[in-house]
């Protein structure tokens, strides 16, 4: 748990999913009252390292010190000091049973979702499954729209299938995008290596009340 600039308090290890969805006072936790960022970590990645990222791509500095709001990142199971094994139903449920934890037991008023790479199907999932009024703002940061697709394009078309059948793991990240009831906002790279221009997720330009935004960036240096 990292507080923003306009918080008081020293950063502290995030803690588990599983604690949390005990719903523990925000006093144990560490966890302040204020708007808060949930960061969904890509692969391989764990909040140990989340601040070893350079400066373009360190979103522990841009979500604290750039933008002011408190961050909590959690290790998704057999990931760092987190036990159990992987999978994206297990990491969906934590990652839910965390903003239910955040809103409701730590009395956190606005909750932000941000997922990047293989954590925007956490997050677009948590935000699919969530009660009214838990989730405020979905991200969907150069993430895929389906597993499937992923590997289809990036290994070979018949694995995409096999992914599924063979070691059970599904993540239909677009249908939970356009399930989620909040405001939500999808950025992707097509110049992305990992994850293909095509199996990229990209909201339809046809679907009702969404607005797409071009946006060109250009580095300082």
């Amino acid at each position: 748990i990292e507080k923003g600039a306009g918080a008081a308090g020293a950063a502290g290890a995030a803690g588990a999913a599983g604690a949390a969805a005990a719903g523990p006072s925000a006093s144990s936790t560490g966890v302040l009252a204020v708007p808060t960022v949930l960061y969904c970590c890509p692969n391989a990645a764990v909040h140990e390292s989340l601040d070893k990222a350079p400066g373009s791509m360190n979103w522990l500095v841009f979500w604290t010190r750039r933008v002011g709001l408190q961050l909590v990142v959690f290790n998704y199971r057999g990931y760092g000091r987190s036990s159990g094994t992987p999978s994206p139903s297990a990491n969906s449920r934590d990652g839910a049973a965390l903003c239910a934890a955040l809103k409701r037991g730590c009395g956190v008023p606005k909750l932000l979702v941000h997922g990047e790479s293989i954590g925007g199907s956490v997050a677009a999932a948590v935000a699919a499954r969530a009660g009214d009024g838990v989730v405020d703002l979905l991200l969907c940061d150069r993430t895929f729209a389906s597993l499937e697709l992923v590997a289809a394009y990036l290994l070979a078309p018949w694995t995409g299938p096999m992914l599924s059948r063979v070691v059970g793991w599904r993540a239909e990240v677009m249908r939970d995008f356009m399930a989620a009831k909040c405001p939500k906002v999808c950025a992707s790279d097509w110049r992305d290596e990992t994850i293909a221009e095509p199996s990229s997720l990209k909201v339809p330009r046809s679907s009702p009340s969404v607005r797409e935004t071009s946006l060109r960036i250009v580095s300082a240096r």
